[in-house]
């Protein structure tokens, strides 16, 4: 890439659990905003190599109580999961079907279904 006159609008995401954040959606639309007004370039990244636990949880709350309840991936051992950075751990290939039927109290059937 050659500098130009023209705007860079950069903007970043750390790993922010599983599914899907409001406010990522709202800064793609932002800089598609700014790209429209002022033309340029839009430049997108992942960041954070270390890993803390706490970023990748996923937080809920049941319609019903209220109560929360925190999600997260689950790693292939305790090692990983305290020591390893976030792009070398290895994820189970079950976490996926562990996590669905606690997702219920807190989603929709069709929301769950597309999780599956």
């Amino acid at each position: 890439m050659t500098m130009t006159d023209e705007p860079i609008f950069c903007f970043g995401q750390q790993p922010c659990g599983f599914l899907p954040r409001r406010f990522l959606y709202a800064k793609i639309l932002t800089a598609l905003r700014l790209r429209q007004e002022r033309g340029g370039h839009i430049v997108f990244f992942y960041h954070d190599s270390d890993h803390d636990p706490r970023e990748t949880q996923t937080i809920l709350i049941e319609e019903k109580t209220g109560d929360e309840q925190r999600l997260n991936f689950t790693v292939a051992n305790k090692i990983q999961k305290r020591f390893s950075p976030l792009y070398a751990k290895k994820i189970t290939p079950d976490w996926q079907q562990q996590t669905a039927p606690q997702l219920p109290k807190y989603l929709s059937p069709a929301h769950v279904e597309l999780f599956k």
